[in-house]
C-alpha cells in the first residue's frame, strides 16, 4: 500500500510564504483560513477594531473571506472577549437612560424614544414607525407633557419639571433641584 503525499509546504497555495506575496503586492490584509466554523481572533479583533456592527462583520465575512458566520456568533465571540455586544448611539443613551424591563419593550412610547434616537442619528426609518412617531409627538406637544418609565408602572406621560426636563423624557439622571445623580441605582 502506498501512500502520496503532497510537495513541500511552499507548493501549496495559502502558505506563509503566498501570504507575504499578496501583501508585498499591496492586497488587503491576508488572514489564514479558519476552521470550518471558526473565525480566527486576530481577524474579529481587526473587524471589530475597524467599528463594524453585527451585521457588517458578518457580511464582510462572507463577502471578503468566504467565511459563512451569524449575528449572534459575532455577539458570543464578543461576551468571551469582554467586549460590548452592543453598541448604542449617544442619542439612544440620552433619550432612553432607563433599564427598560421586557414586559414593557413594546409600549409605544418607547417606541416613539428610539424611532426619535434613530431619526436624530440619520438612519432610515419605516413609513409606519414615522407615522406612530409622528401621533406620539403632537400628542406630547398638545398636552406639553414628556415621557416618564418606573419598573412598576411602565411609561406615561407626565408634566416635565420646569428648566430641566427640556428633551422628550422627565429625566432619572437629573433631580428635582436640578442636581445630577450620578449613582445609576437611584435612577434606574
Amino acid at each position: 500500500m502506498t501512500t502520496t503525499q503532497s510537495g513541500p509546504a511552499t507548493d501549496r497555495p495559502g502558505n506563509a510564504t503566498d501570504l507575504r506575496a499578496k501583501r508585498a503586492r499591496g492586497s488587503k490584509k491576508e488572514f489564514p483560513p479558519p476552521a470550518r466554523g471558526k473565525v480566527s481572533d486576530e481577524l474579529m479583533y481587526h473587524l471589530v477594531g475597524q467599528g463594524l456592527n453585527g451585521q457588517e462583520i458578518v457580511d464582510t465575512l462572507l463577502s471578503d473571506y468566504g467565511i459563512e458566520f451569524t449575528r449572534a456568533g459575532v455577539s458570543k465571540w464578543k461576551l468571551a472577549h469582554n467586549m460590548p455586544t452592543r453598541v448604542r448611539s449617544e442619542n439612544r443613551r440620552n433619550l432612553v437612560p432607563w433599564r427598560v424591563l421586557v414586559e414593557h419593550q413594546q409600549d409605544r412610547l418607547l417606541k416613539f424614544l428610539l424611532t426619535e434616537a434613530n431619526l436624530r442619528d440619520r438612519k432610515e426609518i419605516g413609513t409606519a414607525h414615522r407615522y406612530r412617531h409622528q401621533a406620539v409627538l403632537e400628542q406630547l406637544e398638545n398636552e406639553g407633557t414628556v415621557v416618564y418609565y418606573d419598573q412598576d408602572n411602565g411609561f406615561h406621560r407626565v408634566q416635565p419639571r420646569p428648566g430641566i426636563d427640556e428633551d422628550f423624557i422627565y429625566d432619572p439622571r437629573i433631580a428635582d433641584d436640578g442636581s445630577r445623580i450620578t449613582d445609576p441605582e437611584l435612577w434606574q
